[in-house]
């Protein structure tokens, strides 16, 4: 199978994931960098106790104590409330989720109403190390963290509470001209300014392929994309001038080279 079917095949499996457990989440694929703007705290984290959650008499949760291990965004919660039960028998229908202590996890999380942050199966969270110590990561993981702290590094007060998404799908199209060609960097990212109106107004390389893909991919950001909020919790959210956005291209290399907007 070649990367580009492989790549696909892993959407795919991740968008119908949570329909096979019964569990309902978000319907659209959020990349690191919609996580990174639209979460309250990002890092990797260790799980240092589990307990009882005093005010679960209405929702099965549970509270993990956490430490930070690194921080990328904004300052870290003590705990986390967890859906679930602190036993481990879950209902996969709920989303909910198992932790125990000595866990080690890579997360970006918002705040809720209550002010608590929640974590449960549809939350952007993956898990580095188990219980007894062993290395659960992927390379996928290892790959976040390093994007995250380059956001860290050059967007670190980026944020907004809703996804964005680029509404005329023109971008994938864009991208099959470059199929077979070879790119020295494994991904490119691109700051979009808009106004109040979601029209651009600027965009910045923040990290580029070359001087030509650069320059030719922000003329077609600028004037072949539609944009739009994709959150309806946050319809009545007005969308402020100066608002911004990151937009992520990732170079696969096989024996079919292709660029996309997805990353594995």
């Amino acid at each position: 199978m070649d990367m580009k079917k492989y790549a696909l095949t892993i959407l795919l499996f991740f968008c119908f994931s949570s329909i096979a457990l019964g569990c309902s989440c978000a319907d659209i694929f959020y990349t690191t960098n919609d996580e990174f703007i639209t979460s309250d705290f990002v890092g990797t984290i260790k799980i240092i106790s589990t307990e009882e959650d005093p005010d679960s008499d209405e929702r099965r949760t549970y509270i993990a104590n956490i430490k930070p291990l690194a921080v990328f965004k904004r300052e870290a919660p003590s705990e986390l409330r967890v859906s679930g039960t602190i036993n481990g028998i879950n209902w996969g229908a709920s989303c909910e989720r198992s932790v125990e202590t000595g866990e080690e996890w890579m997360v970006a999380l918002s705040k809720n109403d209550q002010n608590y942050f929640p974590l449960s199966y549809c939350s952007f969270a993956s898990k580095l190390k188990s219980s007894d110590g062993t290395n659960t990561s992927r390379s996928g993981h290892w790959q976040a963290i390093t994007h995250f702290q380059f956001l860290e590094r050059t967007v670190p007060n980026l944020h907004r509470e809703y996804m964005l998404r680029e509404s005329s799908g023109k971008i994938s199209d864009y991208l099959i001209q470059y199929d077979g060609q070879s790119f020295s960097s494994k991904s490119a990212h691109y700051l979009i300014t808009f106004d109040e109106h979601l029209n651009i107004k600027t965009v910045e390389v923040l990290k580029g392929f070359n001087s030509e893909f650069d320059n030719e991919f922000v003329t077609f950001l600028k004037q072949q994309t539609k944009w739009e909020k994709e959150n309806p919790r946050f319809e009545k959210t007005p969308v402020i001038d100066g608002t911004k956005h990151i937009v992520g291209v990732f170079y696969y290399e096989d024996e079919k080279k292709f660029l996309s907007r997805f990353e594995l």
